[in-house]
């Protein structure tokens, strides 16, 4: 093929792009995909007997599952090219989903940021996997080819996913390229941008050149790179057809999104014509191979175009990894999720992304349920934490409002988590649950309370619903115990993280607003005082009982004594008044002073009831006694006794030391007799 085979010229002089755009050859494209759906199709963990090409009955079995032997089939490609064995990764998933397999090449002037362009290469059951997904598989080999010499300036890994479509055995979607992309942070890497190459052998026949590319992007960042998919047509005279969309597709660029992380996907014509979707009829001759061809040579572009930018160019992602602070700075929304390498993150070390429910965009269109509580049922087949609900909308109005219950006897139940109202807009809706919550393995019910009858979404007539009457609102705490039964579900599905529990508020998540940036900081200041306020005067020794601690104002007979008051000045509780004819009150929990008169000698008082039930006190300054050791009930060693003056009857009591027995002290009423 030459150069005027593809319709490319060359638009500036120098530059490097024309020359590696004629280079990706049709013949290797048809080639690698019909091995893949001939040879291993269907791709799964769980199949042994590829299909018989057109009939779908099953060939001899393997010794292997057909996704290991595709597995070893990409890995053999890649030293074919002349690839290092350690540049070549098989990357394993847990739970025996299969491999990723990748190839690194390392870049001269930023190492550790990568551009990653992949597809995944496994299948739903029953389908050989042509379209979805041969024709992006055999894409990424074609260009890991095209590039292998390239001196590029980044890092570049050409990554084929295992473990995208969903399956009752994983119970997650796009699990394998969740599990690369967190486990690239985890080591610190920094992730540029992800090229997702999906479905793209499905042209568009009402586009005048048949051909088409629909491209995916979820914030600002990412759209730049999708408005350059547009641009490197005009620029180097690739003839397709082009659209882009917010948050429409359903690949694995959402893992990606998931982690904060820029990234698009091309769809070729998905969304307008997708004939043998899923189905046995996706084989080779469904596969055109010429849109397959246009949608590489665009990949290919924007990746060099990427390549020639210098570290924090404008569409560069804005949401690099960094230190934990960087999540609190203004700037996209989506930006804020960002997991920093090697720091504490919304995603705790160790977690995974899981999601349950409808990650396809289902084909029957729905509406008119304004005021219904509707709710379908899925399984979580772990622990792990809820983060954010997502429902696919067709066609927006009014407020929507998602939710999670438990699943109480085949219904829905108790309350776990919901969103805030928000107002859709067409596309995937994610938010963020109010609160995270961990959930343990069992059955549960997504449900969705809309305002608007207007409002339009996907569902299909399989699984298990439940819905009835309920002013739209907050969703009640307990579901319907005699709801409306249905066979249907929606696009709707939650994301959860698995692991260790986040011990920040995800608020991520996500998910996964968002919450996640909530500065935790502001909530408490570290600088307000944690002791209960007491009067400037007050000394450290003098605590104010706790009846005392509001501050009154001020009163001759019940604030504490100034500092300029006599040596005794304790704060008198609030009921002590200076009449010398009071008697003892409850609050009085110490010893009076004990003072020495000249005319006689009284033995002190023995301890009242009241003062031997209480607990041990601070003990000022005080003389000790002692007590006669004839009896028991004086607690305190004998001293020569002292009798009260007229000047001491009128004191608030006064604790001693040295007592005996701790729990009891004495207390001497505060007014006595006189001889």
């Amino acid at each position: 093929m030459t150069l005027a085979d593809t319709g490319i010229s060359i638009a500036q002089t120098g530059d490097p792009i024309p020359g590696y755009l004629s280079q990706i050859s049709s013949a290797n494209l048809v080639a690698v995909a019909t091995d893949l759906v001939n040879l291993y199709g269907p791709r799964r963990e769980d199949t042994f007997s590829p299909y018989i090409p057109d009939t779908c009955s099953q060939q001899h079995r393997l010794s292997q599952s057909t996704i290991e032997m595709s597995a070893d089939y990409i890995k053999a490609k890649f030293e074919a090219m002349g690839y290092p064995s350690a540049a070549i990764t098989m990357e394993q998933l847990p739970g025996g989903a299969g491999h990723n397999v990748y190839v690194t090449k390392v870049g001269s002037a930023y190492p550790n940021v990568y551009i990653e362009f992949s597809g995944h290469y496994d299948t739903v059951p029953g389908s050989p996997g042509g379209n979805d997904n041969a024709s992006g598989s055999t894409a990424v080999i074609e260009l890991a080819r095209v590039l292998k010499d390239y001196p590029s300036r980044y890092s570049m890994r050409f990554i084929l996913w295992a473990a995208e479509e969903y399956s009752n055995q994983r119970a997650a979607a796009f699990y394998g390229s969740n599990y690369h992309v967190q486990q690239a942070l985890a080591r610190g890497e920094q992730i540029k941008a992800g090229l997702v190459m999906d479905h793209i052998g499905w042209p568009y026949p009402s586009d005048p050149s048949g051909y088409f590319n629909e491209v995916s992007y979820n914030n600002v960042a990412s759209e730049g790179i999708a408005d350059l998919f547009n641009q490197v047509r005009t620029d180097y005279g690739i003839v397709i057809g082009f659209g882009k969309d917010l948050g429409i597709q359903n690949s694995d660029e959402r893992s990606y999104w998931n982690f904060g992380q820029t990234a698009v996907s091309s769809g070729g014509g998905w969304l307008y014509y997708r004939p043998n979707y899923h189905s046995c009829g996706d084989n080779v001759s469904n596969i055109n191979f010429t849109n397959v061809l246009r949608v590489a040579q665009q990949n290919l572009a924007v990746g060099l175009k990427l390549d020639a930018e210098v570290i924090g160019a404008t569409s560069t992602p804005t949401n690099t990894p960094g230190p934990a602070t960087a999540t609190n700075t203004p700037g996209p929304a989506t930006a804020t999720n960002t997991p920093g390498p090697a720091t504490p993150t919304p995603t705790p070390t160790g977690a995974g992304v899981l999601t349950i429910g409808e990650t396809n965009i289902l084909s029957d269109d729905d509406s008119g349920n304004a005021n219904l509580l509707v709710a379908q049922q899925v399984v979580l087949p772990q622990s792990a934490t809820l983060q954010s609900l997502s429902f696919y909308i067709t066609s927006a109005s009014g407020q929507l409002r998602l939710g999670l219950y438990d699943d109480a006897g085949g219904n829905p139940g108790t309350l776990r988590a919901q969103t805030a109202a928000f107002t859709p807009v067409a596309g995937w809706n994610t938010q963020n649950v109010v609160t995270p919550v961990l959930l343990p393995a069992g059955t549960y019910w997504l449900a969705y309370l809309a305002q608007n009858n207007n409002l339009h979404f996907r569902v299909t007539s399989t699984g298990s619903a439940r819905g009835y009457s309920y002013p739209f609102g907050v969703m009640p705490t307990t579901f319907s115990s005699s709801p409306m039964s249905a066979s249907a579900h929606w696009s709707l599905y939650a994301t959860l993280l698995t692991g260790p529990a986040s011990t920040s508020t995800p608020t991520n998540t996500p998910v996964p607003s968002t919450v996640t940036n909530t500065p935790t900081n502001t909530t408490t200041p570290t600088n307000t005082p944690t002791n209960t306020p007491v009067p400037p005067t007050a000394t450290p020794t003098n605590t104010a009982l706790p009846t005392n601690t509001p501050t009154d104002t001020p009163t001759p007979t019940s604030t504490p004594v100034p500092p300029t008051a006599t040596p005794t000045n304790t704060p008198v509780p609030p009921t002590a008044t200076n009449t010398p004819t009071n008697t003892p009150t409850p609050t009085n929990t110490r010893c009076q002073p004990i003072r020495r008169r000249t005319r006689r000698r009284r033995p002190i008082h023995r301890p009242t009831r009241r003062c031997r039930r209480q607990l041990p006190q601070p003990i000022p300054r005080c003389r000790p006694i002692r007590q006669p050791t004839r009896r028991r009930r004086p607690i305190h060693r004998r001293q020569p006794t002292h009798r009260l003056t007229r000047r001491y009857r009128r004191q608030p009591p006064q604790p001693i030391h040295r007592c005996r027995r701790q729990p009891y002290q004495v207390l001497l009423p505060l007014a006595r007799p006189t001889s």
